[in-house]
């Protein structure tokens, strides 16, 4: 039987079973939903963690390779993570608890097929599986205006990188005649030969040129890359930490690990044109990032704008190593998810905390859990013995090692814009342990304190043995 398959029967499953135990009344009915999500995604991360690697599956649609896998599987890890901590936080923004699971569990069928997809079709039906559910879950809370708003912004994002992406799709498939990513690639590459001879062929060439920059935007769209990401601060403001804490990681690691893939698959014979186009996107999501960031106020809003500067160092990160790529981004987002499950924990009874004076005194009242904030910032700052500064110094080093590249100057400009960077992650640094305050602590809960502790802790243990978030 397909292996493949099989590794996705404990996700099908639950999904099926929290549909059926969903429409239920019975007071026991949220935490059968929570044990099923979590089982089923427990169940397939591992069985995919136990894939060959270099198998293809239905007809070559999916393929397993080691950084792939390695991106499903960490896809799946912060699912589970997701759904654990937001126990006990769903009640309080009123959004209806098993539903809720259901369109995450979407979100996770869609991130592991993102990961793993080897030809345009199921690139494109994964790209909507998983975004789709993702606009539902902005706008989940129904009665709260700002999250609506936030809903349409993130939805119209959202079509327009859908637009773009199947603009690119039948562009390729128009040039290469072939939706299979290897099979583009080699045409690609007996194309750019025959070009050089043949005027007619070299102007075939240009309709791949066309399909890369239409990706590149679908993808930058959903990502938020700069300047694509319009209108993200106010869908982070509008949503809740929950929905933040899947589309703003779970969904950014699925994209970002199949931009990498077609870019390193299909068109890999453009190399020299996708790592400039990468380069200069670095750029800019570095700068306005930055500069952005350094007017907010608001947390969510700061979260945005370190997600649009990190952004920038991931681009830089994809045109080397797949090791080195997944190393950031893992790191990345695990402090993020880090940094969510202890804010979840902070605010009233029926609201979030939003400004940064909000954090003021938190590390006299609670201090385990400042400390374990300060260190995730840490290590989105880049930190040294953090995983965040491993990751940022390994992304730097590797592309000063090629001096004449256009990545050279972007990765020079990232340094300089990590000062503003490290303003905005201090800021909250300094309200929680230099200034006073009242912040209050919903229900202190151990789902909260564990997840954020355990991934502070991760962290500065890979800063330190970088190893633990490697494969070679």
């Amino acid at each position: 039987m397909n292996e493949y398959l099989i590794s996705q029967l404990p996700l099908i499953t639950a999904i099926f079973a929290v549909l059926i135990v969903a429409p239920s009344n019975a007071s026991w009915r949220n935490v059968v939903t929570l044990v099923l999500s979590v089982a089923g995604v427990i169940g397939t991360l591992v069985l995919v963690f136990f894939l060959p690697a270099g198998g293809k599956f239905f007809g070559g649609a999916i393929a397993i390779t080691v950084a792939g896998k390695v991106l499903a599987v960490a896809t799946l890890f912060l699912v589970a993570l997701a759904l654990i901590l937001t126990e006990g936080y769903l009640s309080k923004i009123h959004v209806p608890i098993p539903e809720w699971r259901l369109t995450v569990l979407f979100i996770a069928q869609g991130g592991v097929t993102l990961c793993l997809a080897d030809d345009l079709a199921t690139l494109f039906v994964a790209f909507e599986l998983l975004s789709i559910p993702s606009y539902a879950l902005v706008g989940f809370s129904r009665g709260d205006g700002r999250s609506n708003e936030a809903g349409i912004k993130y939805l119209v994002l959202g079509i327009l990188g859908s637009a773009f992406l199947l603009l690119g799709i039948a562009f390729l498939y128009g040039a290469s005649g072939q939706i299979a990513l290897s099979g583009i690639r080699e045409d690609l590459a007996a194309g750019l030969v025959a070009s050089v001879r043949d005027s007619g062929i070299r102007a075939e060439m240009d309709f791949y040129r066309i399909a890369l920059g239409a990706i590149l935007i679908a993808f930058f769209f959903k990502t938020a890359v700069a300047p694509f990401h319009a209108w993200l601060l106010d869908v982070y403001e509008g949503a809740s930490y929950a929905a933040i804490s899947v589309v703003g990681v779970v969904a950014k690691v699925a994209v970002f690990a199949a931009l990498y893939r077609v870019l390193h698959t299909a068109f890999e014979p453009l190399r020299d044109t996708w790592s400039s186009l990468l380069a200069i996107a670095a750029v800019v999501s570095f700068v306005m990032g930055g500069l952005q960031g350094v007017r907010q106020t608001g947390i969510k809003r700061i979260l945005a704008c370190s997600s649009v500067l990190n952004a920038g160092f991931i681009l830089l990160a994809m045109t080397g190593e797949s090791a080195q790529f997944t190393f950031y981004l893992i790191a990345y987002s695990l402090a993020t998810l880090g940094a969510i499950a202890l804010l979840i924990n902070f605010g009233t009874r029926s609201a979030d905390v939003d400004s940064v004076d909000d954090l003021g005194g938190l590390g006299q009242s609670h201090p385990v859990a400042a400390l374990s904030l300060t260190v995730l910032l840490m290590s989105s700052a880049g930190v040294p013995l953090t995983a965040g500064f491993v990751g940022k110094f390994g992304v730097l080093y590797s592309v000063f090692q090629i001096p004449e590249s256009l990545a050279l100057v972007a990765a020079i400009i990232g340094v300089f814009a990590s000062v503003p960077a490290f303003y905005f992650y201090f800021r909250l640094v300094r309200a929680m342990w230099f200034e006073t305050g009242t912040t209050i602590v919903r229900e202190p809960r151990l789902n909260y304190k564990v997840v954020g502790l355990f991934l502070a802790i991760l962290l500065v243990a890979t800063g330190i043995v970088p190893s633990l978030l490697t494969w070679q």
